[in-house]
């Protein structure tokens, strides 16, 4: 990996690289962040000259910025959770962090007791938080909130420390956790219990050992006297001493390689290594392991990892017979293999509709309600029309100009531009009427209720509520009572959730449109008919948009989400439907 590891491995050490001079400082920072480096904790560890031209370029000042901000939002966004926790006197534990505030993580990994989880996702929901159920793991829930296009600090939220399966003494970790006398807000598991959680983390869910993981390890084994007693003791009664053994040994042959000098005490070393020697099937494969390149991340093979998983859940008699244990694991991997390996992400079918006047700001919201849709691993389709846009009518209307124009009559037109009554003829306006909603059942057919059979999420910009207000405009006319419209609404999906965008017509002139005055205050005379008839979630527009945008995302995806059947009963997978 050119100069980059040994230069950043010497950076951590504050002490001169003996390598070649680094030209792309981007990669150094990239690096770092890829092992979960803090940028911060380099700067205030580091104060050896030789690496003034790193820590003073543009590459790492800009992203040290971003990082300091990141830390400051997810610190003072957790700080509000943290009050209302108090509040309802719900404890709980950073189970991944040594002391520091855990904002390197993708999301903040919080762990609660068992009797408190229920109450705490309730309270986080109250925040306005939404469950995302397509990332539905044993005895933890993963939280999301969105304010506009930004996501406010992501929590999970555990009842037990576990992956698939517990690896933790969960009594002993809530009789001896610490809190941080830098920063009380963080409470972190003593040392034993942060070795044990690490070592299950690296190597049996992630599956690789970043930089981080190594100084994690480092830190608690520098903190006081380690009871190593205690960590294999527990690793042994929950079935996983053998992945404890292989890892201590991969970690001290990693951090050696880098570091230059042993990371695990001696005697425990020569222990795991007794214990990994005794068993054919973890030796071979750790030595031939072992003799990869160290490129940070250490990548360990999946399958490898997975074996010793399976291991543990059938050793452990808690799980059932061995029976039900077999069906635990061999169900788990079905599942995995599935949505994971194949990549077959199926979720549940939905169709969201946005309706109201032209310029409140449908497709601004829809757009942010997609990007939030896609931040949880979700895509939309959008769709937009509105009368006379579709094609049959689209070609009468082609001729229609066509004839007009050979006969010299004049089109009605506005002085915006904007095109007035469609005729005075009640032969030519009925008919203008169903050629439209003919054209929508079959256009909502195809595009709406043939993707949403086969699992889609459609969005629609503009629905049939509007197209209705659009043709009874252009006649002039305001009966939403039409035996055409009662056919309309019968053929055509109901939407799972619609959401009308109420707002003033001088705000909507305010925003610089090109709509025409005395159409908006008619159109949205008829809106507010229309609407009291329907579902419609009613939302307020007028002001902040991003009020109304977490709003509108809110309800949408918990609406969404709400679909989910649970996946768990225990650790066993009882539902293989969704991801």
């Amino acid at each position: 990996m050119e100069n980059i590891q040994p230069y950043v491995i010497s950076l951590l050490q504050n002490y001169p690289a003996e390598c070649r001079p680094i030209k792309c400082f981007a990669r150094v920072v990239k690096f770092l962040q890829k092992n979960k480096i803090s940028l911060i904790d380099v700067t205030n560890n580091t104060s050896h000259e030789f690496f003034n031209d790193f820590l003073n370029s543009s590459d790492f000042k800009d992203a040290y910025k971003n990082e300091e901000i990141h830390r400051n939002n997810w610190k003072n966004g957790f700080q509000k959770i943290k009050d209302e926790l108090d509040n309802q006197c719900i404890d709980y534990i950073f189970h991944k962090s040594t002391g520091q505030f855990p904002y390197m993580s993708d999301n903040l990994d919080v762990l609660v007791k068992k009797f408190d989880f229920k109450k705490a996702g309730s309270a986080l929901v109250e925040m306005g938080y939404v469950n995302l159920r397509n990332i539905q793991e044993a005895h933890k829930e993963f939280y999301r909130k969105f304010d506009g296009d930004e996501i406010v600090v992501p929590i999970h939220l555990h009842e037990r420390v576990c992956w698939v399966v517990p690896f933790e003494d969960n009594e002993h970790l809530w009789n001896n956790y610490r809190i941080s006398r830098d920063v009380p807000i963080v409470h972190y598991p003593d040392c034993e219990d942060c070795i044990l959680i690490n070592i299950a983390h690296s190597f049996l869910e992630d599956h690789e050992i970043k930089i981080f993981d190594l100084l994690a390890i480092r830190h608690c084994l520098q903190d006081r006297h380690v009871d190593w007693e205690y960590i294999i003791r527990t690793a042994r009664e929950m079935k996983w001493e053998h992945s404890l053994y292989t890892a201590l040994i991969m970690f001290d042959h990693i951090y050696k390689e880098l570091f230059g000098k042993a990371l695990i005490p001696e005697e425990i070393y020569a222990e795991s290594l007794r214990y990994v020697k005794s068993r054919k099937w973890i030796n071979g494969k750790l030595e031939k392991v072992l003799t990869k390149e160290i490129s940070m991340p250490f990548v360990i093979p999946h399958l490898w990892t997975r074996i010793h998983m399976a291991l543990r859940e059938l050793d452990d008699p808690s799980f059932g017979t061995k029976g039900q244990r077999y069906w635990q694991v061999f169900g788990g991997l079905f599942d995995r293999l599935i949505h994971l390996k194949l990549g077959i992400k199926n979720h549940p079918p939905m169709f969201i509709t946005f309706s109201g006047l032209d310029g409140s700001g449908k497709t601004r919201h829809i757009e942010m309600l997609r990007s939030n849709f896609l931040t949880c691993d979700i895509n939309t389709m959008y769709l937009w029309n509105r009368a006379g846009s579709f094609p049959f009518i689209g070609l009468i209307l082609k001729i229609r100009r066509l004839i007009r124009s050979i006969f010299g009559i004049a089109a009605s037109v506005s002085t915006k531009g904007k095109k007035g009554p469609l005729t005075n003829n009640s032969l030519a306006i009925m008919l203008w009427r169903w050629f439209n909603v003919f054209e929508m059942i079959i256009f909502y057919f195809f595009k709406v209720r043939v993707p949403v059979l086969f699992g889609k999420v459609v969005i629609a910009d503009r629905y049939i509520y509007d197209s209705i207000v659009d043709m009874e405009y252009m006649a002039k006319s305001d009966d939403f009572c039409r035996v055409i419209y009662s056919i309309l609404k019968y053929l055509t999906p109901k939407p799972d959730l619609s959401f009308f965008l109420d707002v003033d017509t001088g705000s909507i002139i305010k925003r610089g449109g090109d709509e025409i005055k005395e159409e908006l205050v008619t159109k949205g005379r008829y809106y507010k008919k229309i609407i009291t008839e329907t579902e419609d979630v009613c939302v307020d527009n007028n002001s902040m948009f991003r009020d109304a945008s977490e709003k509108i995302s809110r309800i949408a995806l918990r609406e969404f989400f709400s679909k989910y059947p649970e996946k768990f009963k225990g650790y066993k997978v009882i539902s293989f439907k969704y991801k």
